[in-house]
């Protein structure tokens, strides 16, 4: 092996230097455009979730969880409905979790929509 001497080691440190700094100037200007994306985004996810809570009038908590149902693999969404129903029958005693009644009242379109939104295409 070669023993490198100061100014060996000071140029390699530079060339070092200005990669990180290269790097660090790319990630600052990813991250920022990155987060000006999720501004936009973020704006219009509140501009649908402002129509449903005061247009349709719908819980966005009860919607979330909904959606979280939805997008669960068949499955996964069986058990967490088993587990939702248990939690019920303990919690409110002599009422019934009614999936079918939840349905029936959904506009016929909006039910359709929504069962084409099921993983696995049910």
């Amino acid at each position: 092996m070669t023993e490198q001497t100061n100014g060996e080691d000071h140029a390699i440190e530079q060339h070092n230097s200005k990669v990180r700094g290269d790097r660090i100037r790319e990630a600052h200007h990813a991250l920022f455009d990155l987060e000006e994306q999720r501004g936009v985004l973020n704006s219009e996810m509140a501009d649908i979730k402002k129509d449903l809570r005061e247009d349709i009038g719908i819980s966005l908590s009860e919607f979330q969880a909904i959606r979280k149902l939805v997008a669960m693999e068949p499955d996964k969404r069986d058990k967490a409905q088993d587990d939702l129903r248990e939690a019920w029958e303990a919690l409110m005693p002599g009422q019934t979790l009614d999936w079918v009644r939840f349905a029936d009242k959904q506009d016929a379109d909006m039910y359709q929509e929504t069962v084409g939104l099921l993983p696995g295409g049910s």
